[in-house]
C-alpha cells in the first residue's frame, strides 16, 4: 500500500476522537470525529474518509445538489484559541499522534489511563445551541471571577483566599460546593441572560447560501463601534461605522470626516471575524444600503435584517439545576 504524505496523513495532525466540522453551505453543520488511524473519520457509527463524510452530509440535506467536496479544505477543526482551522492548515507532526490498540496493551496500566484520559479531556467542550465553547480556559475564568465576588462579600480568611484561586483541572469533580457540570449550567445562564437583553440582528448572504444571527454588543473600547457576539456573547465580528476610503460615494452622502450619512445618521458595516468558526460568510464586509451611481441614490442591500429587540429584564438571577 502507497504510504500517504505526512501533510496529507491525519495520523500526524490530529489525536483520536478529535471533532472535525463541515458546512453543506447553507448553514447546517454537521461534525465527525477522528478515529486515530490513517484518513478514516467515525461518522453515523461508521469508519469512512473525510471526503465521504463531505459527500454524505450534502447528500442528506442539499437535495439534487452535486458534492465533489475536498476535505482537507472544507473541513475544520475548533484551535486551541476558539478559531476554526481547515484540515489542511493544521500543523504536521514529524510522529505519529495517536498510540496504536497494541502499543497502548503493551504500556503499564496507569500510563495507559493516563494517556486515554488525556486524549479525551483535550476534546472536552460545552455544546450550547451549536456552539462550541472552550470548557477549560471559560469555565476557570468565570469559575475565578465568581469566587472573588463572593470572597469580597465576607470577611477576608486565609481559607477563602486559597479557594478563590481554585481553578478546574483534569480529575475535578467538585468546585466549591459546585460539580463542573453546575458550574457549566450557571455560567451558560448568564451568558444567556446576556443575550436576551441585546438587539438581535442577522447578516444574508444569498450569494453563498449562507446567514448569522448575533447579538449586538456595544464595544467597551469605543463607544461608537458594536460586537457581533452568538448565543454565549463570543465576539464573532465588529459593527463599525462605514467611511468611504476609496471616495465612491458623493460628498453631499458623507460628512467632513468621511463617514457615510446618506440619511442624516451614519451607515454601519458589519465585518465578520475571517477565521472565526461561528460562522460562514464569504465576504469581509456587508452593509444595509449600497449606493447606485446610475440612480443617484442608496438602496437597501437586504444583506442586514432585524430580528428581535432587547427581552425586558427579569430580576431572577442565574441559577443551577
Amino acid at each position: 500500500m502507497k504510504k500517504l504524505n505526512k501533510d496529507r496523513n491525519l495520523e500526524y495532525k490530529l489525536i483520536a476522537g478529535t471533532k472535525i466540522y463541515h458546512n453543506n453551505g447553507i448553514g447546517d453543520i454537521r461534525v465527525c470525529n477522528y478515529s486515530g488511524e490513517g484518513n478514516m473519520v467515525l461518522y453515523n457509527k461508521k469508519l469512512i474518509t473525510p471526503n465521504k463524510f463531505c459527500t454524505s452530509h450534502i447528500e442528506e440535506t442539499r437535495e439534487g445538489k452535486i458534492s465533489n467536496r475536498n476535505a482537507w479544505v472544507a473541513c475544520y477543526i475548533i484551535g486551541p484559541d476558539s478559531r476554526k482551522v481547515k484540515l489542511k492548515d493544521i500543523k504536521t507532526s514529524n510522529e505519529p499522534l495517536n498510540k496504536t490498540s497494541k502499543q497502548l496493551d503493551q504500556l503499564p496500566p496507569d500510563t495507559k489511563s493516563e494517556n486515554v484520559t488525556k486524549n479525551n479531556n483535550m476534546n472536552m467542550d460545552l455544546n450550547k445551541s451549536g456552539v462550541n465553547i472552550q470548557i477549560t480556559d471559560e469555565l476557570n475564568k468565570y469559575i475565578k471571577e465568581t469566587s472573588q465576588t463572593q470572597s469580597n462579600t465576607h470577611m477576608p480568611s486565609k481559607k477563602s483566599t486559597n479557594q478563590s484561586k481554585q481553578t478546574y483541572s483534569e480529575g475535578d469533580e467538585v468546585i466549591r460546593g459546585r460539580t463542573i457540570d453546575e458550574w457549566t449550567q450557571v455560567l451558560y445562564n448568564t451568558k444567556k441572560i446576556k443575550w436576551d437583553r441585546c438587539v438581535k440582528e442577522q447578516i444574508v448572504d444569498p450569494d453563498d447560501y449562507s446567514q448569522t444571527t448575533f447579538a449586538v454588543k456595544r464595544s467597551k473600547t469605543n463607544p461608537d463601534h458594536y460586537e457581533m457576539c452568538n448565543e454565549t456573547m463570543t465576539c464573532y465580528g465588529d459593527i463599525i461605522p462605514w467611511k468611504d476610503t476609496k471616495d465612491e460615494i458623493p460628498d453631499k452622502y458623507k460628512d467632513r470626516n468621511g463617514f457615510v450619512r446618506p440619511y442624516g445618521e451614519i451607515v454601519y458595516e458589519y465585518k465578520p471575524h475571517k477565521d472565526s468558526p461561528y460562522h460562514e460568510l464569504s465576504k469581509t464586509a456587508y452593509r444595509k444600503y449600497r449606493y447606485v451611481p446610475q440612480l443617484y441614490r442608496f438602496v437597501e442591500t437586504g444583506h442586514i435584517i432585524h430580528v428581535e429587540d432587547p427581552k425586558p429584564k427579569s430580576k431572577s438571577k442565574p441559577t443551577s439545576k
